[in-house]
């Protein structure tokens, strides 16, 4: 990879490395499966929900 230089940006064969590098583990983990929330945070979250509802005076 060739040397480059500017005033905004410096790029250099370590970088290309770890801009790379970063670019591939952010696919990967973007790739993986996103369980569901569990049902306990569900719950907590309606209370949560709730208790605001109910403290907020206004309509």
């Amino acid at each position: 990879m060739p040397f480059f230089e500017s005033r905004w940006f410096y790029a250099s064969p370590v970088n290309a490395t770890e801009r790379h590098l970063g670019r591939t583990l952010r696919a990967m983990y973007e790739a993986l499966p996103t369980p569901p929330p569990s049902e306990q945070l569900c719950t907590l979250l309606r209370k949560l929900d709730h208790a605001v509802a109910a403290a907020d005076p206004t309509p």
